[in-house]
């Protein structure tokens, strides 16, 4: 119990200082002038949240939402090729599923006020920007790929801007990603044997890209895919 302890409060002192120094540069710019995309603040959070659910951490969920809150992002339908009819069965890990979920594990009293905090910040920001990420910030889709195949899904990035492509599918099979410019050149790759992908790279024209996630395994796999 000591050492589950320890780990958790590690975990959360990381989270709190990479949170202070995105809260910092959220709005500046590098060294280059680009402003820090705010899909890698996502993938902070759901990667915290996973640890959340695996050890049942009710703070650790919090902590995911209360990230969440902070970063703009919008839920969209994507274009693509090779689609699996099948929807995907699994939520969005959202700031209103992060809450409940952690209202269920714990009922402390001081967490739950704490949920409560954040939920009431999540409503007020919402209401003061109406739809949030309209502009820039994380667009978030939950994706299924079929078994042993690829799929092909269209993103649109701008020229000379730090451009993310972020796979969140823990748990086998592993899947890869591959972004290709309208000339079919591969520009980045993420094929480690990692279940999550994570994939970077400046563009040098706006435009279209081709995002090809590859299935390794032979069962279907749902994901969640976020780019900035």
């Amino acid at each position: 119990m000591k050492k589950a302890l320890v780990l958790v409060m590690a975990v959360m002192a990381l989270v709190a200082c990479q949170k202070q120094a995105q809260q910092s540069t959220q709005v500046a710019q590098n060294a280059n002038g680009v402003v820090i995309p705010a899909v890698n603040t996502w993938e902070l959070a759901q990667n915290l949240a996973v640890y959340g659910y695996v050890n049942k951490s009710a703070e650790a969920l919090v902590e995911a939402a209360d990230i969440l809150v902070s970063v703009p992002v919008v839920f969209c339908e994507r274009e693509k090729q090779n689609p699996v009819e099948v929807k995907p069965s699994r939520k969005l890990t959202t700031v209103d599923r992060l809450l409940a979920d952690a209202s269920e594990i714990s009922d402390d009293a001081v967490l739950l006020g704490r949920i409560e905090s954040v939920r009431g910040r999540a409503a007020l920001i919402s209401q003061m920007e109406g739809t949030r990420g309209g502009v820039s910030g994380a667009m978030v889709s939950d994706e299924i790929i079929y078994g042993n195949s690829d799929q092909v899904i269209f993103q649109d990035f701008k020229a000379n801007e730090p451009a993310v492509v972020v796979i969140m599918g823990m748990g086998e099979p592993d899947l890869d990603a591959y972004i290709y410019d309208e000339d079919m050149n591969l520009v980045a790759q993420d094929c480690g044997c990692d279940y999550n992908c994570h994939v970077s790279w400046v563009p040098s024209y706006t435009g279209r890209y081709l995002i090809r996630i590859v299935n390794n395994g032979s069962e279907s796999k749902e994901f969640t895919l976020a780019t900035n």
